[in-house]
């Protein structure tokens, strides 16, 4: 058999096995002979068992190769079914390929990919590929698709326009059901996983939580109320057990403030949010005391100080500087983040937002011509802004 068709048949096999929806799907290293796959099995030479697919590396470059010359040519003379095929192939052997992720949005807007198979494969691709979960690209890529099942809902934008800020190129103004919404969180888990301190994957939750957000403000739905209650109490154990992953712990600072600025503009009770408290300042805290080497967490306790009352700051860095540690690194983000709390003006008289610690990492200048030396103090740098709701 032609080399070339064999190959091609493979790609065509690849899609018919993904057509059935598998429930996880594995690049395998190495090559097919690493494998106990039998010859004479009707998936051969892919890994197919009790629905979990496996792709070996080797084979799927061999594949990529072929699939990446029809997009190259793609055009009357290869059908959409041939493109699916492809574009299949090239996204499990490199997920950010825009070509790719171009023609799939193309195929879908044609009503030639249906959205809902684009979701399963993309979540496949999220909760099986450690390449895949890094990506940006394929995070925004889903939130694309879950515009085109869910359009955008022009009541609802009249109903929040004048109490949040306005959704950008459509998004939040979808309406999805919270299943769905508890459906993506678990992806996002998932991915992050599998991709420690996952920036994109964070930054997918916020937007989600958007939507619960708007969802809520407009209809007080308690099925979104129950959702950003059981997403604060998650993302507090993940901080618990993820004590490096800064991205999670700005999104818990986000969540409690957005959670308790639109509990200000609802009509109803808030009885349903009584297990949220009012501050993350003991959580925190109690992380800091006892992971000190952590700067993440030093970096989170500075985000919930900004929260807090000029008093209430001083007695926190009060209870910080009353923490006794072993080491430079600990006692460094100790003495940081009690001159941060302070707000410690520098010889200037101007007010530093970060540390005005010398020994401890901030850039030194050798002035040549004035014969000295100074700190420069950083500029108020800030992570992406909280949304506002």
């Amino acid at each position: 058999m032609d080399h070339d068709l064999q190959i091609s048949q493979m790609i065509m096999l690849l899609a018919k096995i993904l057509e059935q929806s598998p429930v996880s799907i594995e690049i395998l290293p190495g090559s097919v002979e690493d494998w106990p796959i039998p010859i004479t099995s009707y998936y051969f030479p892919f890994l197919y068992v009790d629905q979990n697919l496996g792709v070996p590396k080797k084979l799927l470059f061999k594949l990529y190769l072929t699939a990446d010359h029809v997009l190259s040519k793609s055009g009357p003379s290869y059908s959409s079914l041939q493109l699916i095929a492809s574009t299949n192939v090239i996204m499990l052997a490199n997920p950010a390929n825009h070509r790719a992720l171009n023609i799939r949005k193309l195929l879908i807007l044609d009503g030639l990919l249906a959205p809902s198979k684009e979701l399963v494969f993309t979540q496949l691709l999220l909760e099986g590929s450690k390449v895949a979960a890094k990506e940006s690209v394929i995070w925004h890529h889903r939130r694309w698709v879950l515009q085109q099942v869910y359009p955008p809902d022009g009541s609802l934008l009249n109903m929040v326009r004048n109490q949040t800020p306005e959704p950008q190129d459509g998004w939040a103004r979808i309406v999805v059901p919270p299943e769905t919404i508890r459906k993506e969180a678990e992806i996002i888990k998932t991915a992050c996983g599998i991709y420690p301190r996952n920036y994109h994957a964070w930054t997918h939750w916020r937007h989600i939580m958007d939507i619960v957000y708007r969802s809520f403000f407009a209809s007080e739905d308690q099925a979104y109320a129950s959702i950003m209650i059981d997403e604060y109490e998650g993302l507090r154990r993940w901080v618990e057990s993820h004590v490096s992953d800064y991205s999670a712990m700005y999104q818990l600072y986000c969540h409690h403030k957005s959670t308790y600025q639109l509990l200000a503009d609802a009509r109803q009770p808030r009885s349903a949010f009584v297990k949220v408290p009012r501050d993350l300042e003991e959580h925190a805290f109690n992380l800091v005391a006892s992971y000190p080497t952590h700067e993440a967490l030093w970096m989170y306790l500075g985000l919930v100080s900004d929260l807090l009352s000029p008093e209430r700051k001083q007695e926190l860095c009060t209870r910080v500087r009353a923490l006794e540690y072993q080491g430079h690194y600990s006692q460094g983000y100790q003495k940081r983040f009690c001159c941060r709390s302070l707000s410690v003006p520098d010889m200037f008289g101007v007010v530093a937002r970060e540390s005005i610690i010398i020994d401890f990492g901030l850039s030194v200048l050798s002035d040549k011509t004035l014969g000295m030396r100074h700190v420069i103090i950083s500029s108020d740098v800030f992570p992406p802004p909280c949304v506002n709701v």
